[in-house]
Order: C-alpha cells, then sequence, then structure tokens
C-alpha cells in the first residue's frame, strides 16, 4: 500500500498530464437557413366578367334634301332672251340648243349670265353641267340670290375637283367655306356634274353628283335671281355649257338647319 507522500505524487502527475494535453476547438454554430416564401401558382385563375357592351343609341340621319314637289321652273333654255347672252371681252355667251354656254378665250377671263326672273327667296336649284374645256383651276359653277352681276352668292367648282361657296358684295368675295375637297366628283373634263343647291333662310347645302358635300350659312342677301358662271386660271381657253336647270320652291319648316354647320 503505497505512502501517503506516493498518492500526492500520483495526483500533482496527474493534473500536469491534463494541462498538456491538447484543448479542441469547438466548431462554429451552423446558420440556420432563412425560409423563403414562394407564393402559390394558381393554374387557372378565374377571369373578370366582362362589362356588356352597349353600342350608342342610333340617331336618325338628317334629311338634308326632303321630297320636293314638282317644279316650280323647268328651263329648256329654248328663248334666249330669258339670260344675258353675248360676245364680251372675255368670251362669249350663247343660249342655244337647250343649253346656255360660256365660252372664255381671253387669259384669265370670266363670264356670267343671269336669268332674267324669277326671284326667289327658299328653293332648291340643280343644273348639269358639261365640262367641255376645263382643267386644273378653271372654274364653273352657279349664282343665286343675285340683284345684279356684283351682289350675289356663288358656288364656285374647280376642274380639279374642288369647291367654294361665297358671297359677292359690290364685286368683292368674301368666303362663306373655302375650298374643299368634292366627293364623287371625277377630275378634269370631258364630264358632266350634277350641281344641286339648298337655300332656306340663311342656310345653303351644296349636293355635287347627288353627294351632299357641305353647308354654309349667311343672311346678307334674301333674294334674288340665279345664274351661271365660268372663270380661266391660265392661258387656255374654257368651255363650259349648263342645262337640265330646274328650281323647286320649298317651305322653309321643312328644311330644319343642320346642328353643326360648316363655318
Amino acid at each position: 500500500m503505497p505512502t501517503k507522500p506516493n498518492l500526492v505524487a500520483l495526483l500533482v502527475l496527474l493534473f500536469l498530464l491534463i494541462s498538456c494535453a491538447p484543448q479542441q476547438t469547438p466548431l462554429p454554430a451552423t446558420p440556420t437557413p432563412t425560409l423563403t416564401w414562394t407564393p402559390t401558382i394558381v393554374w387557372f385563375p378565374s377571369t373578370q366578367t366582362p362589362t356588356p357592351y352597349l353600342p350608342p343609341t342610333p340617331q336618325p340621319t338628317p334629311n338634308l334634301r326632303p321630297t320636293l314637289p314638282s317644279p316650280l321652273l323647268s328651263d329648256a333654255l329654248q328663248d334666249p332672251q330669258t339670260w344675258m347672252t353675248g360676245r364680251l371681252d372675255a368670251g362669249v355667251i350663247s343660249a342655244e340648243q337647250q343649253r346656255i354656254s360660256l365660252s372664255i378665250s381671253q387669259p384669265l377671263g370670266s363670264l356670267l349670265s343671269l336669268r332674267n326672273g324669277p326671284v326667289l327667296t327658299d328653293f332648291y336649284l340643280q343644273a348639269t353641267a358639261a365640262l367641255n374645256l376645263c382643267q386644273g383651276e378653271d372654274v364653273y359653277g352657279l349664282a343665286f340670290r343675285a340683284s345684279d352681276v356684283g351682289d350675289l352668292y356663288r358656288l364656285l367648282l374647280r376642274c380639279d375637283g374642288q369647291a367654294r361657296l361665297e358671297r359677292t358684295r359690290a364685286y368683292q368675295a368674301s368666303i362663306i367655306t373655302n375650298w374643299t375637297p368634292l366627293i364623287g366628283v371625277p377630275v378634269g373634263a370631258p364630264q358632266k356634274v350634277k350641281i344641286g343647291i339648298w337655300m332656306s333662310g340663311r342656310e345653303m347645302r351644296i349636293f355635287v353628283n347627288d353627294h351632299f358635300q357641305f353647308a354654309g350659312r349667311d343672311a346678307v342677301w334674301t333674294e334674288g335671281r340665279i345664274g351661271v358662271f365660268a372663270r380661266a386660271a391660265s392661258k387656255s381657253p374654257v368651255s363650259v355649257s349648263f342645262e337640265e336647270i330646274q328650281i323647286w320652291a320649298i317651305d322653309a319648316l321643312s328644311a330644319a338647319p343642320l346642328a353643326t354647320p360648316t363655318p
């Protein structure tokens, strides 16, 4: 049995051995992964019920040219005395073979012929223009509510397919509706063009080849006669004849003004 000093020596030796033994380094703690939210995929989503389409309520088409009674005047152009005719500096105006013809030979010349009567207030005027020599900016057309050659309304049609509505007062022209492309009218000559003017009160409606073209308003001239007109835009001659001239009397109450007339 060992003695007491030996026991103490063994204990000291054991302590020294434990102190010199290598110390194990502890492993770092594994971080806890952060969970990411993944949205659930909806393979067949519900669709929103569409709002039913409600088409606009159709509005009645305005009757731009109500049914006309029998013509007030059908001019067969057999009496030259009913029109201003003759040989002028710009050319010749003649009424024969059931037509009135304007033949311009002067460069930039113009011709106007007024009918002697009747004096009209509200009416529908229709005539057919036969274009014989007419090109580019050469002009032909109708005069209406004319008191004389310097005071009237006139509708001018150009041979390149445009139209203009104007008032002349003391030979000075004022624009009512400026040059506007025509619908359904071929360009140039030879051809025939049907022209219609609806005049009621201060409102004018323009028809060409039975197509409504535009409207205008003016309150200066209230009555007058009708006429025909042509003008050369260059040195080239112009020849236009007017035939099948008819006039209908209309009731102003039957011609309601358009809601948005052309300025």
